[in-house]
């Protein structure tokens, strides 16, 4: 059976086949040709495995993305409470924070730094 298509006046059989994932159809597999009564039951079989198969990678595709914006918005509050516990230490910690070292002939310098030693060899 086909319907009437202005687009496509030569197409003289069509089959249309679920796009299926998980139990769900997620589209349709269109498929026409220009002999009448081209599909038969093996053609139905055959192109419904591969419809399967299309709707299994759709899905999968829509999962990817998925799982790709969840972690892109977890990386950015990660980075957010990582700044914002920074800001919150250096704030309890007094304010600036300076280092000063020399070199003096391989010697191991430390610089005292309001509370917290550097030692640069």
């Amino acid at each position: 059976m086909r319907f009437d298509n202005p687009l496509l006046p030569s197409t003289r059989s069509e089959m249309a086949l679920p796009l299926r994932a998980a139990g769900h159809i997620v589209g349709a597999l269109d498929v026409q040709s220009m002999q009448a009564a081209a599909f038969d039951e093996s053609d139905v079989t055959a192109l419904q495995g591969m419809a399967d198969q299309i709707g299994i990678a759709l899905a999968n595709a829509r999962q990817f993305q998925q799982t790709q914006s969840a972690l892109n918005e977890l990386d950015e509050a990660n980075r957010l409470l990582v700044r914002q516990g920074w800001q919150e230490f250096l704030t309890a910690a007094g304010g600036e924070r300076r280092a000063e070292f020399s070199r003096q002939g391989g010697d191991v310098q430390t610089v005292d730094t309001s509370g917290y030693i550097l030692r640069v060899p």
